[in-house]
């Protein structure tokens, strides 16, 4: 058997092959460490009826380094015998299913996070480095979350935005402020209020924010790769196509060949099929 997983900031999606079933869990933080993240995977493996089945596990994730990639092989290995896997970042998996082989491109990320990288064919090529949400993730899920709520704090959005604000945080201005600030990462919290984005998308402000996160992502990020303008771009991720009218309407802006896969994942099952 063989599985192959795409692990992103808020969920995993696990393609069990040659069955060519899809499962979708809660996202794994990669950075967790090796014995956490091993009891992670060992529930989803439970949970997936795989007993003592040989497996080649590959697992393409969000915040993927060879580092701690060494450690989580050498941990899992370890205490699940039948299972032999493979760490990869979640870039290449997006550029897999974006690209045919000997095909180059640029790949972008929009989900919780964000990120991109020149595709030549067979391996990415970073075009930024990937900061994180702290000093980068324009574009993401979590951007425009924090996009909505400085609005928010700040007075700039009308009642009706705010009741749906107040009503997802389940809090007041003043309790959400210091429920952010408890949180050890509030990444995933704050992306969470994307929700409150996209359901108020056809409102101007709310409009031009989108717009706005999309631009600085592209600018900052694969619009400083030299010639960018001669590939094709893909986008793939919750955001992306979530957001696609927004989306479509820069890169049209832009007069770029691009397109948006909703889910790697399905995309290789597809075209497995």
């Amino acid at each position: 058997m063989k599985i192959i997983v795409d692990n992103g900031g808020s969920k995993s999606d696990w393609l069990i092959l040659p069955s060519n079933e899809i499962f979708s869990f809660d996202g794994i933080n990669f950075f967790k460490n090796p014995q956490e993240l091993n009891n992670e995977l060992k529930k989803i493996i439970n949970h997936l009826n795989i007993g003592k089945e040989k497996v080649i596990l590959e697992f393409y994730t969000a915040g993927f380094s060879e580092s701690l990639a060494s450690s989580h092989k050498f941990m899992i290995e370890k205490e699940m015998s039948n299972i032999k896997i493979n760490f990869h970042s979640d870039m290449l998996l997006a550029s897999k299913s974006s690209f045919n082989d000997n095909q180059s491109g640029i790949t972008c990320i929009l989900g919780t996070g964000s990120n991109c990288a020149y595709y030549d064919g067979k391996k990415n090529n970073i075009i930024t480095p990937s900061l994180g949400y702290i000093f980068s993730d324009e574009g993401s899920g979590y951007d425009l979350g924090r996009r909505l709520l400085t609005m928010f704090f700040n007075d700039k959005l009308n009642s009706d935005i705010n009741f749906d604000i107040r009503n997802h945080a389940k809090a007041s201005k003043n309790e959400l402020l210091n429920k952010i600030y408890k949180l050890e990462n509030p990444k995933k919290f704050i992306s969470s209020f994307s929700f409150v984005v996209k359901k108020n998308e056809k409102n101007t402000l709310i409009d031009d924010l989108i717009k706005k996160s999309l631009i600085s992502f592209l600018y900052n990020h694969p619009f400083t790769y030299s010639d960018f303008r001669r590939y094709k771009f893909s986008f793939v991720g919750s955001v992306a196509f979530n957001f696609r009218k927004q989306l479509k309407f820069v890169m049209n802006d832009e007069n770029l060949n691009f397109e948006i896969i909703q889910s790697p994942i399905e995309k290789l099952s597809n075209d497995l099929k």
